[in-house]
């Protein structure tokens, strides 16, 4: 059996909707690379974990802790890139976002990160994007709280749910 997701534009959803669309789809596409005994192209790690800081900050990184699998993964991809690319990638394709801001913010998902360094960053790398926002519509936010209210109404997440 296979299950795919097939994503033509880079969304972080955070709080209530609010959308950010990271503007570089068509680099991580022509990143993208196969290897021995690969059966699908996968982004340079360097992308990926890129995309993994700015998408955790934004999501988790505030009053919640960040989850020990996201931790597992950010350091499994960097271990396949130098820190300058980074810099590089940022610079390229998203100026509006720092070296130091995304120095705070990959920071920010440590353990020992405290809940001030967590929302700070957070706080700082949402203002950043806020260029690249769209807030949702009426009937987005109502479906989202419909959802939430069900969410709890039921008791939190299903028991076949992979949260439970």
């Amino acid at each position: 059996m296979l299950h795919l997701h097939v994503h033509t534009r880079i969304l972080v959803e955070a709080a209530r909707g609010l959308v950010y669309r990271l503007p570089f789809e068509d680099a991580m596409i022509a990143s993208a690379h196969g290897g021995p005994g690969r059966l699908f192209r996968i982004p340079a790690p360097g992308l990926e974990a890129l995309v993994l800081v700015l998408r955790t900050t934004v999501r988790w990184a505030s009053w919640r802790r960040i989850p020990r699998e996201t931790r597992e993964e950010l350091a499994y991809l960097e271990r396949f890139t130098d820190s300058r690319y980074h810099v590089d990638a940022l610079r390229r394709y998203l100026p509006a976002i720092t070296p130091e801001l995304f120095r705070q913010c990959r920071a920010a998902l440590e353990v020992g990160a405290t809940l001030r360094e967590r929302w700070g960053a957070r706080s700082r790398l949402t203002g950043a994007l806020a260029s690249y926002a769209r807030r949702p519509t009426l009937t987005e936010r109502v479906a989202h709280a419909t959802s939430a209210a069900a969410w709890h109404l039921r008791g939190g997440p299903r028991h076949d749910s992979r949260r439970a």
